[in-house]
């Protein structure tokens, strides 16, 4: 861990600040990358607590601002070595209820942004013959609730994406780059007050990351133990 270069999306999320508030004691550099809309204040507060991480504010959905955050970490690390992208948004709502504008944005937010992201850094990944990406994933991507079509389905796009990513880049002889889903369980934020304390899920993140070369990939954990999400394990 000592010696990667990590970037957190949804930097300033419940699970994208416990990861940043731990891995930055651990990591060579962190890049964090929230949205402004996001709780701003969260992102600021890690501005220059040490020089090995860099805070950027922007929106995971715009090629321009994905870009930067590429570039940027370029420029001040040389490198990136991990991708965790908390980025994302959970809208609960009734599927005839919902406007195609927040039907658009739930998949722009929870499946373009993840694809966007993932094109962009996994060239330098390439090159370096080190990766890892890890998505935060749901369970009800395969058993959606009411009020979750678009969450749920966007969900259930992203896995789709995350396992072919994993299948293109193994077939190309690419053992070292990773690329899995992390299923965190229920977990405390700033609309919900149940479940665990987000700084647990950050072990499980570690253990992602921390994959030997040729280590599993195209795969979902939950609670650090491979998760059957459509059976495809």
């Amino acid at each position: 861990m000592a010696d990667l270069v990590i970037i957190i999306t949804g930097a300033n999320g419940a699970i994208g600040s416990a990861a940043a508030s731990i891995l930055a004691q651990e990591a060579k550099g962190i890049v964090l990358f929230g949205h402004k809309a996001d709780d701003p204040e969260k992102l600021r507060s890690f501005a220059g607590r040490a020089s090995h991480l860099l805070t950027i504010v922007g929106d995971i959905t715009s090629p321009e601002d994905v870009r930067r955050l590429v570039d940027l970490t370029i420029a001040r690390f040389g490198r990136m070595d991990a991708l965790i992208n908390c980025a994302g948004m959970v809208p609960r709502k009734r599927f005839m209820e919902m406007s195609h504008q927040e039907w658009q944005t739930a998949i722009e937010s929870n499946l373009m942004g993840y694809a966007l992201l993932c094109r962009t850094v996994l060239p330098y990944m390439i090159k370096s013959g080190f990766g890892r990406i890890v998505n935060i994933a749901t369970r009800l991507a395969a058993a959606p609730e009411s009020q979750t079509s678009a969450y749920s389905s966007s969900k259930a796009a992203a896995h789709i994406l995350m396992r072919s990513l994993a299948s293109e880049i193994a077939e190309q002889g690419h053992r070292n780059i990773l690329v899995n889903e992390l299923i965190p369980g229920p977990t405390r934020n700033k609309r919900n007050t149940q479940g665990q304390d987000p700084i647990d899920v950050v072990p499980f993140l570690r253990q992602l990351i921390l994959l030997p070369p040729g280590g599993p990939t195209g795969k979902t954990y939950f609670r650090g133990q491979l998760y059957e999400l459509f059976g495809q394990h």
